[in-house]
């Protein structure tokens, strides 16, 4: 097909669209609202973008617009070099079905509706899992003085991140499916804006490292205060001790900040001086493990300690592993971004599709007494 069909040459057929416009053309006489009207008259049905197609037309002060058709009192050639001009207008998503009424054009693709929706439902089941494991670790968990040491609760934290995730999917399932722009709108901000604080929040932790290594070390010394508190944080501790192969924060001395390891004379533990059996170096050929392979090890000196058990903090160890392990890291962060972008630009599609809707039904609405529709 070569280009535009010139809207006033020969004798089309009645409705014919041209290819690659929204635009109908037909010739016939003059309307009796054209008033003085004279010479060829071709009538331009804008199907995609009705308003903007008058606008366009209209400014070159030629044409008689009635409803949406216009009409044109214009040469062949300037009827021609308006189908151009509107062969570059916009043509704005969504499907239209061969043979339908103008009325009936759908601006809205279902495409992007039914995958916005079907994003949106599978986080609002992970949220719903999220708040039943946080209530029931929150029901289930009650040591509160070994919980201090971390900043949030894991439990609260699951629950407030469920709850809040809970919402803002709850607000693009339905906005989506209803077409609802003000609830679209809201998932689209409030996504946006845990987009940015993500990204603040990484930076923040890059340019304030050492700021972070220094709360991270405050953490990791009240986790070893509170270690015999709590089962769930001493197996926490006992799997980063033995993952990383370390023992302690910065060194295996601090574990005498607590009461059952503390070297003072009159600790009566029988684990005094000592470590957990976490800090151990184990021998591949060892089958069962020597649970009291840390006995007195805080009494020794660093370089015979180190015959025995991991001697290094698990701070360094931990960083260094961050160091190494850069691109791990910007994946998991690819991962969480994604997700979010896609949900941002998803919901701002379908925003902009219901708004150019609404625009063509109020149009259809205004100018339903059009007699040559």
């Amino acid at each position: 097909m070569g280009g535009p069909v010139p809207l006033c040459s020969g004798a089309p057929a009645p409705g014919n669209l041209i290819p690659g416009t929204g635009v109908r053309h037909t010739q016939f006489p003059p309307p009796r609202q054209s008033g003085s009207l004279t010479g060829p008259v071709c009538r331009i049905k804008c199907v995609k973008k009705p308003a903007a197609c008058h606008h366009r037309l209209e400014s070159q002060s030629l044409v008689f617009t009635h409803g949406y058709s216009l009409f044109l009192t214009v040469s062949s050639d300037l009827c021609s070099n308006v189908a151009t001009r509107l062969d570059r207008l916009p043509v704005a998503m969504g499907g239209r079905r061969r043979g339908e009424h103008d009325e009936n054009y759908c601006f809205v693709s279902p495409v992007v509706k039914y995958l916005l929706f079907l994003f949106n439902l599978i986080f609002w089941v992970i949220s719903l899992v999220m708040v039943a494991i946080g209530v029931y670790a929150r029901m289930m968990k009650h040591a509160e003085a070994a919980l201090r040491c971390l900043s949030v609760d894991p439990a609260v934290m699951l629950l407030v991140v469920g709850v809040l995730m809970f919402i803002l999917t709850f607000c693009g399932c339905v906005g989506s499916l209803r077409e609802n722009i003000c609830l679209l709108q809201t998932f689209c901000i409030c996504l946006t804006v845990i987009f940015l604080l993500q990204l603040v929040a990484g930076v923040l932790g890059f340019v304030f490292a050492d700021k972070a290594r220094n709360r991270v070390t405050v953490m990791i010394n009240d986790a070893i205060v509170h270690y015999r508190e709590d089962i769930d944080l001493q197996n926490l501790i006992d799997f980063g001790q033995k993952e990383f192969g370390c023992c302690g924060g910065v060194t295996y001395s601090d574990w005498s900040q607590n009461m059952y390891f503390s070297c003072e004379p009159d600790n009566p533990s029988r684990e005094r001086c000592s470590v957990p059996f976490s800090c151990c170096v184990l021998n591949k050929d060892e089958n069962v493990i020597n649970t009291m392979c840390g006995q007195g090890m805080q009494e020794m000196e660093y370089t015979e300690a180190g015959n025995h058990i991991h001697v290094n903090g698990c701070i360094d160890k931990l960083v260094d592993w961050i160091h190494s392990n850069l691109f791990l890291l910007g994946g998991v962060a690819l991962g969480l971004a994604i997700p979010q972008l896609v949900g941002i630009l998803l919901s701002q599609i379908l925003i902009s599709q219901i708004k150019d809707q609404i625009e063509l039904q109020n149009y259809n609405l205004k100018h339903s007494s059009d007699p040559w529709r």
